[in-house]
């Protein structure tokens, strides 16, 4: 699993733009008014009947499970490439962020100069060309981990540092917090933790109801 610096923000922003937004029908509807002859407001027409409200609201719904299954699936069927294929697509996907100067090329380069600000410019272009390949490349291997079976996942791992750490503070029983730095696929080291003991874990929701639904 390739390692990177820069975390998966834009495949939140994918699965949000993916989609049309359904944001404007949330919350308290808003009316249309005209400007009448003293001054006030008349309504162009009366407010929708709770039934009708009740209605959209399970059309909306009904949206936003349809566009989760069907980016579920395009995500599956990304998941089932060959390995090389995958890395090739991440590559690509690498070389349209560095050539669009997408926020992920952006990032990376700003934080390179305030992490190593005595790099020559040529090394820190290197670097910044390889976190970004290793980024895009990350991003890819995430739909496979998101949409294959655990095991399959798990049986990708060759090496474990730090399992004993891990299984004394579980066996102390005084609970414990893993705090996983964005570095490397940490979508693997979840499914992990999850096949060693029960766990909850906490995450930022998506701004778009299709991205929740989709994760």
């Amino acid at each position: 699993v390739s390692p990177s610096t820069v975390t998966l923000a834009w495949v939140t922003r994918w699965i949000k733009l993916s989609m049309p937004s359904h944001r404007q029908f949330q919350g308290s509807p808003v009316y249309c008014g005209q400007r009448a002859g003293n001054g006030g407001v008349r309504p162009r027409s009366p407010p929708p009947r709770a039934g009708a409200g009740a209605a959209r609201a399970a059309t909306l719904a009904g949206m936003t499970q349809f566009a989760a299954r069907l980016l579920y699936f395009f995500a599956s069927l990304i998941g089932r490439l060959p390995w090389p294929w995958q890395r090739r697509l991440g590559e690509a996907v690498a070389s349209v962020w560095q050539r669009r100067d997408a926020r992920e090329a952006r990032v990376a380069r700003v934080n390179l100069a305030l992490a190593y600000p005595e790099l020559l410019p040529a090394q820190r272009e290197q670097w910044q060309q390889a976190i970004v390949r290793t980024t895009a490349r990350q991003a890819v291997e995430t739909l496979r981990l998101w949409t294959r079976p655990h095991a399959e996942n798990l049986g990708l791992l060759r090496e474990r540092h730090g399992t004993e750490l891990f299984d004394a503070a579980l066996a102390a029983g005084k609970g414990l917090i893993v705090a996983a730095p964005h570095y490397g696929n940490w979508e693997l080291l979840n499914q992990w933790l999850a096949q060693r003991t029960p766990l909850a874990i906490l995450y930022k929701p998506p701004e778009s109801a299709d991205g929740e639904a989709f994760l």
